[in-house]
């Protein structure tokens, strides 16, 4: 895992100053490439080839070159491939696999890769720039073209405001969706900054005469359209997908430095570490990435409805892992407030987004790779409105006997939702109060009316980037490198192409994971009800730092922004603090506070 910046024009004060900004991505090495037209900047987390691998790196007569942030799971099998074909390599890295697969495929070359990646590949021959971002978003990649038709761009948007020919200010259609609809823009172009923008999943960009063209390889509504649902029997796709997964979590254990995981103590990272600990058996050791037992690392609370530490222990018992835990609290929330709004680069949907980076903070210390898993609600229906469609799905398909037998088993998703739905519903009606221009609301019986394949792929392109954005940025404010096994492309496709009953069934989300790995996991996991996720009390720690928060809230930031009624926030963070009743309050004034920081931290208001 790195940190890229460019731009299409020659200055190496500029380009320095832009690579430092991202020291954090890549604390190990630095590197730039300068020439009449482009320059090029990289800062290097070392995690392959730990001598051979920096960067920038080039072809054999240096007529291509490249910097480069991710992996490419499949890059020795890549490498195999393009050898017989006449390409020579100087390095064991998966960087200059990009290289020569450019060379030998051109655009195309992006449907050979399996993994995480976003990067920049300068043509010198052809004067042109090839960037390009992995199919579902893990890596980031920001740009912006300037007055002088000139190109920047970088793995964050701290980088580029390092360039002073970047001009920007807050963008205000995208601030009131923030505050009235609680919507992050991860699934379009546009940011938080005006005139900067994202290059969107599974998309590429080609940068010649000064004309930028912006192409999609991999499209996600294109894919629910032709992936048809599979008819094999339920013992045939467990296989299968045991088989996948495998091979997913092998691929990620990859690596000359340690490997770790994050451990919330349900079912998806449990699967995750469960699995390592499998191979650990037979082999005891994992290349140099694991050696003798997995480090673990989560996130645990004094407050027992949100505590999962327990889960936890059942986890670890018996296994070879060895488990570590951070204690997000309100003091330190308060304290780390400043760097979270700096690292993420713009605003979040929840305070949870915290707990997560006091667990980066935590591996740091042990390894610079890091397991998780995120993807698995998207791709095999873990979040409870996903029952809600399911159910549609069988009224519409005429069968009310499994109907039936559904709602009976699935009643306690019925009560969760009804409950979410009333809370929702009340918080919506007095944002009114908050945000005088809340003029438009989601529509959300069009969402509700989706089927169970539709609501997925839709969250896969339209929510999934948000929570990996968060991902991303927390990992690397600590220099860790964090790997998804979910997000292998092969294993979303095959989930996708998974009939609703291998994902839900007799109130059990996730059913075809739960299944896979009964025999590797303790029942008190496999079929464990209550799902958590990153709970943090958030409630508690606004109210823990009343004074504080009324503090930002007054200040002239507060005062002469445009956003919301800083008066009558400020009443009703008051009333919300006298009555906990008031609690669905919390998420609105997570928003204010994040957004008058995120003003201060990077436009000094």
């Amino acid at each position: 895992m790195c940190g890229i910046v460019g731009f299409s024009y020659p200055n190496r004060r500029v380009i320095k100053q832009m690579a430092d900004s991202l020291k954090h991505r890549g604390p190990d090495g630095k590197g730039y490439f300068l020439d009449q037209f482009v320059s090029l900047g990289h800062r290097r987390l070392s995690i392959i080839d730990l001598k051979g691998g920096k960067q920038p790196l080039f072809n054999e007569d240096k007529t291509i070159v490249i910097v480069f942030n991710g992996e490419i799971y499949n890059f020795q099998e890549l490498r195999l491939r393009l050898e017989k074909n006449g390409h020579r390599f100087k390095t064991n890295s998966d960087t200059e696999v990009i290289v020569h697969a450019y060379e030998e495929y051109g655009p195309n070359c992006l449907k050979y890769f399996n993994g995480m990646f976003a990067f920049c590949l300068y043509d010198l021959k052809k004067k042109l720039l090839f960037l390009a971002r992995d199919r579902f978003g893990v890596k980031p990649l920001y740009y912006h073209i300037n007055a002088n038709k000139q190109l920047v761009f970088g793995s964050e948007i701290k980088a580029l405001l390092k360039n002073n020919t970047v001009k920007t200010a807050p963008n205000s259609p995208v601030i009131r969706q923030y505050l009235s609809q609680n919507k992050i823009p991860e699934d379009q172009t546009d940011t938080f900054f005006d005139n900067i923008y994202k290059v969107l999943p599974g998309h590429y960009l080609v940068w010649q005469n000064e004309r930028l063209s912006v192409r999609e390889y991999y499209s996600i509504s294109i894919l629910s359209k032709t992936i048809k649902e599979s008819t094999e029997s339920e013992s045939v796709l467990i296989h299968k997908y045991q088989a996948l997964f495998k091979d997913s979590v092998r691929l990620r254990l990859i690596s000359d430095v340690a490997v770790g995981s994050c451990l919330s103590g349900g079912l998806d990272s449990s699967s995750i570490v469960a699995n390592v600990d499998n191979i650990l058996k037979k082999t005891g050791n994992i290349g140099s990435s694991v050696k003798g037992s997995l480090h673990c690392f989560s996130a645990v609370y004094n407050d027992k409805t949100i505590d999962e530490s327990y889960f936890i222990k059942e986890v670890v018992k018996g296994k070879r892992l060895l488990a570590h835990y951070t204690f997000p609290n309100a003091k330190g929330f308060k304290k780390d407030l400043g760097n979270l709004v700096y690292h993420q680069d713009e605003p979040t949907e929840t305070i949870a987004v915290y707990a997560q980076y006091c667990v980066m903070r935590l591996a740091k210390h042990k390894v610079k790779v890091l397991l998780d898993g995120q993807g698995s609600d998207e791709t095999l229906a873990g979040y409870i409105p996903y029952y809600r469609h399911f159910l549609l799905d069988l009224i519409k398909s005429g069968q009310i006997v499994q109907l039936g037998i559904e709602i009976a088993f699935g009643y306690r998703h019925l009560k969760r939702m009804l409950t979410s739905y009333l809370k929702l519903t009340k918080g919506q009606w007095h944002s009114r109060s908050f945000f005088p221009d809340n003029t438009s609301r989601v529509n959300y019986l069009k969402k509700s009316q989706m089927s169970l394949k539709e609501r997925l792929w839709s969250d896969i392109e339209h929510t999934l980037p948000n929570v990996l954005r968060y991902e991303d940025r927390n990992s690397m404010a600590f220099g860790i490198e964090a790997r998804l096994p979910f997000l292998d492309y092969r294993l979303v496709e095959f989930a996708m192409s998974l009939p609703s009953r291998m994902k839900l069934r007799r109130g059990w989300t996730k059913y075809i994971l739960r299944k896979s790995f009964s025999d590797i996991l303790p029942p008190k996991i496999t079929w464990r009800k209550n799902k958590l996720g990153f709970s943090v009390p958030d409630y508690q720690w606004l109210v823990s730092n009343r004074y504080y928060i009324l503090k930002v809230l007054s200040s002239s930031t507060a005062k002469s922004q445009n956003y919301f009624d800083q008066m009558e926030a400020i009443r009703l963070f008051n009333l919300m603090c006298q009555d906990k009743k008031n609690g669905f309050y919390t998420n609105y004034f997570w928003r204010i506070l994040n957004l008058t920081l995120w003003l201060q931290v990077f436009f000094n208001q």
